[in-house]
Parts: structure tokens; sequence; C-alpha cells
């Protein structure tokens, strides 16, 4: 089963160079199944479109979309999802900070080997001692809330360390623009998964040299988790 690697971007020039050595020394550049590594600049100010440049120049395997202004993090994954459809079997995402560990895309390939629909990182059985206290603790109560309603067979709805059939998107337009698309990809996602499997994996600590995550719990941002948590307890699964 071929995959397509899609991971945003946004301000991380102090972690390109990190991040492409790590994609580069990777069991995955040479990985056949691997047709394509998609690093999407989401408008990034500083000078993370050039570094990327920089670093890949050369590189079939690598390439860069760019989004000319910051859209948000949903919008960078649904331009990797655009670009990706008929052009592979899977899409697997994944952050650029390098707290996802690429080793474990091998974890995924055993379940694409086995024609898995959905494929989701399990960060809540792994632990979250490495996140801060505050996004541990709406983390692990989130999920079990999630868990509670939505109601797939997972421990982890809000991880986006991720691998989906592509064929699963026909047909589906997904709207949010920021972290909530993950919880809205499952609610509009579930009806037509036939089969979905975990994977356990650790998160790890973003490198204290690099800018502060944009990601955080927001009160809107809790908001549409719950509205998504509510209206998926009703859609039928069939997995």
């Amino acid at each position: 089963m071929n995959y397509i690697l899609i991971i945003p971007s946004f301000n991380e020039e102090k972690n390109i160079k990190n991040l492409i050595n790590a994609l580069k020394k990777s069991f995955i550049i040479n990985d056949k199944n691997c047709t394509k590594i998609v690093l999407i600049n989401d408008g990034s100010t500083d000078k993370t479109k050039e570094k990327i440049k920089l670093e890949i120049k050369n590189n079939k395997k690598i390439i860069l979309l760019n989004h000319k202004t910051n859209k948000g993090y949903g919008a960078a994954l649904k331009t990797g999802i655009k670009y990706s459809k008929n052009k592979s079997n899977y899409i697997i995402f994944i952050d650029s900070d390098l707290t996802n560990p690429i080793k474990d895309i091998r974890k995924i390939k055993k379940f694409m080997n086995l024609n898995i629909d959905f494929i989701q990182g399990d960060r809540v059985s792994a632990g979250l001692d490495l996140l801060p206290i505050r996004r541990s603790f709406f983390t692990f109560f989130g999920n079990k809330f999630a868990k509670l309603f939505m109601n797939m067979s997972i421990n982890d709805y809000t991880g986006g360390f991720r691998a989906v059939k592509l064929s699963l998107y026909k047909n589906i337009i997904l709207k949010e623009n920021d972290f909530s698309i993950i919880m809205e990809e499952k609610y509009k996602l579930k009806n037509k998964i036939l089969s979905i499997k975990q994977f356990e994996t650790k998160i790890n600590v973003r490198s204290k040299n690099l800018r502060e995550t944009t990601f955080n719990y927001s009160i809107p941002l809790i908001f549409k988790y719950l509205k998504y948590c509510a209206k998926t307890a009703f859609v039928k699964k069939n997995f």
C-alpha cells in the first residue's frame, strides 16, 4: 500500500533543518511505499519557506506546498488531502516539530498492509507525562469524554498522528481551518469507515529552542470539540 506523508508547518525556521535531516535519515526516505513527503508551509512569517526550499533542493521525494498567508492547521491538512487524492492509497499526518516519532510509521504500515481504513496514534496509552500539566489534563480527560460520545473503538481522538485511506474523503467536505478539523474528520468519516485500528505512540517534548506551540485548548476550540463529539454520537459506525 502506498502512502503520502503530510507535514504542516508554521514559523518553524529553527526546526526545519532538524526535521528534514530526520526525514532523510529515517527509513521512509528509501521506502518505496512512501511516494511523496509533502511539507506544507502555512503562510509562515519567518524564513520557514526559504529554509525548506534550501534543505530539499535536488530531492525529488520531498516537496513543498505553500500558502501565501496563514490559513490555519486545518487548512494545511486540507491542502495536503487535496494534493494527495488519486495519487496514493493512504495519507499520513505527522507534526513538524518531531514530537511524533517518525519510526512509528512502521507501526502504521503493518495496518496498511491489512487494508485498515483508519489508523490512529494512541498517545493516551503510551502516557502523557512529557506534556505540560495543563495540556496533559485536557488531553486525558478530553479523550475520555470523546470516547464516551464518539464511540469509535480508539483511545485518542484528539491526536493528529494518523493514517487515513484516501478513498474515504470522496464526497467529503471538511470546513474547519483550525485544530478542530481532527474531530470534524472523525464525525464526517465515521459511517464510511469499515475498519479502524490504533497504534501506541509516545508524544515527545517540543524543543525549548523552538517558538511556543500555537496549539492551546482555548474556549472556542473546546466548544468545537464538544460539538463534534455530540454530533458524532448520532452517527452509525460500521466497524
